[in-house]
């Protein structure tokens, strides 16, 4: 049975829909959601035209993991006024989008559950600095563009839970913001709004959904995104660990950005459409267009459906990183890591030449590679940009990140870009937060040689990872929704770019996230560090 036939389906599901859950109380069913609530979500998604995704969540809330993430959707957090819905980010795929999913998610309701869950993120993250289209712009962000990349946001990325379907080869037309049928490098997503293929125009931005919760003021609102090369991180409510190996029994993160200022919002690390006629793989893009607010939902409207992160090798595969996925098959069983994976273009002959000196020496090799990542902690990208900030400015309380072979990792950050040093070697990122189910991969321009090692160090840091991952398991911040800015450099840094007295910020909107309040733990986690946005627990 497919769901995006959802027209005949829905009124006999919403019908059966308090039998459902009147048998889900009496089984014990203390964590499923109210049946006054779900019915008004339901009510509201239907009258809005989004019926496929409300037909997608009667089925979600037949299994017991979907009936337990909606409880918690449903929960009241305090603040000063009293009780409160807490608020949450809701992704929401139009009907169009949910004509690509397989048949293996539609007839598996406890994965199609997992799925949904997904598509909700902790916190208000409106941009409420701006009004108007979503996905063009329209101004809401302070700062320019910061650092150059050699790899767009929108030209590869990894595959997820289920592919989008095989395209049909030659002569396939390009993707937006996807490289060419030539196989070359995609560039920055097209500005503007996008639909998708026959799409209505969207319900949030017509005024279709206007109910007793909400009015026409309300829609057109914008996601806080940071500004390609910059990324905004959310945490979501996946949290299934046949799907999920992150330290500390943490759930997965959803990552976004801005093609520019006044470019689209795209979710980053969606599946691919493989070419036959060239082999190349090419992002299909998943674009958010327009927001409106219902009750402590932030709904933002999304053309495809957010798939969750795969394994080390279809995401370095997905990037064309063929040379890294020996590398990786050495994480796939981590739970929580941080790889700077160098980009397949790294591997000149002089640097496989270097590589090749190693070769006779196993001890040699295995230190090199555990040179490139941080075992115990995943560290995203706008986390790295304020540690670099912080260790230019001198702050002394700065988290140190240690290597697998017990090296310490130096982050700087200037207006060259993002760089990442250990011992001699320093590389630049070039495409930050690439997502794995148990981490993250961020692309360097070149590989760190060194081979030094220090085990005590690497068990020391090790231990210190999993600890704090144990207290901070419940870290619901989002990080990447201000402007980080670098103090000017008096001398050259990382990977020998030469100094420079411009500023750069990191180029997301600067308004907070709906009722979040700032803070900052005594034990800051890898998910945030002082630019974190907490939610009420």
């Amino acid at each position: 049975m497919r769901i995006h036939n959802p027209q005949k389906l829905l009124p006999v599901l919403i019908s059966l829909l308090p039998l459902i859950l009147a048998q889900s109380s009496s089984n014990g069913g203390d964590t499923s959601p109210s049946s006054d609530f779900l019915q008004d979500y339901l009510t509201y998604l239907n009258q809005s035209g989004y019926t496929s995704l409300s037909n997608a969540l009667v089925q979600a809330n037949q299994t017991s993991s979907g009936q337990a993430w909606l409880a918690k959707v449903e929960q009241q957090v305090q603040n000063e006024g009293g009780s409160v819905g807490r608020p949450w980010t809701v992704f929401v795929p139009t009907n169009q989008a949910f004509q690509s999913v397989p048949d293996s998610v539609t007839q598996n309701t406890t994965l199609l559950s997992e799925i949904l869950s997904y598509h909700f993120v902790y916190g208000n993250l409106q941009n409420f600095t701006s009004t108007g289209n979503a996905g063009g712009g329209n101004g809401g962000s302070t700062s320019s563009q910061t650092y150059s990349s050699t790899t767009s946001p929108s030209s590869e990325s990894s595959i997820g839970i289920f592919p989008s379907p095989t395209s049909s080869g030659a002569g396939q037309p390009s993707l937006p913001g996807a490289g060419g049928t030539d196989g070359g490098p995609g560039g920055p997503a097209q500005t503007g709004t996008q639909t998708s293929p026959n799409s209505t125009p969207s319900a949030f931005a017509s005024g279709w959904n206007n109910g007793p919760n909400n009015s026409s003021s309300n829609n057109g609102l914008q996601l806080l995104s940071g500004v390609w090369p910059n990324t905004t991180v959310g945490r979501t409510l996946l949290n299934d660990s046949s799907i999920v190996q992150l330290e500390g029994n943490r759930s997965q993160v959803l990552v976004w950005t801005r093609s520019g200022v006044d470019g689209n919002v795209t979710v980053m690390n969606q599946p691919y459409i493989q070419v036959p006629s060239i082999a190349r793989f090419h992002l299909n893009n998943v674009t958010v267009t327009n927001g409106t607010q219902w009750r402590n939902f932030f709904l933002v409207e999304i053309d495809g459906i957010l798939s969750p992160p795969g394994n080390v090798t279809t995401a370095l595969l997905a990037v064309n990183d063929t040379p890294l996925v020996t590398w990786g098959s050495q994480i796939q069983e981590a739970r929580g890591f941080t790889l700077f994976a160098p980009a397949c273009e790294a591997f000149t002959e002089e640097v496989n030449q270097t590589i090749g000196q190693f070769q006779g020496n196993e001890t040699a090799l295995a230190d090199l590679i555990q040179n490139h990542y941080i075992n115990g902690s995943t560290v995203y990208s706008p986390t790295l940009q304020q540690l670099g900030v912080n260790t230019t400015a001198g702050d002394n309380s700065t988290t140190t990140y240690y290597s697998a072979a017990g090296e310490p990792f130096t982050v700087s950050y200037n207006s060259s870009g993002l760089f990442v040093s250990n011992g001699d070697s320093s590389a630049r990122v070039t495409r930050p937060d690439i997502l794995v189910e148990n981490g993250v991969i961020h692309l360097i321009d070149r590989p760190l040689f060194d081979v030094q090692a220090n085990s005590d160090a690497a068990s020391s840091a090790y231990a210190s990872a999993t600890s704090a991952a144990a207290q901070t398991s419940t870290d619901t911040y989002a990080i990447g929704t201000g402007v980080i800015t670098a103090p000017a450099q008096t001398s050259n840094t990382g990977g020998g770019q030469t100094s420079s007295t411009q500023q750069p910020s990191s180029s997301s909107e600067t308004e907070s996230a709906g009722t979040s309040t700032a803070s900052s733990a005594a034990t800051p986690s890898s998910f945030r560090i002082r630019r974190g946005l907490r939610i009420p627990e």
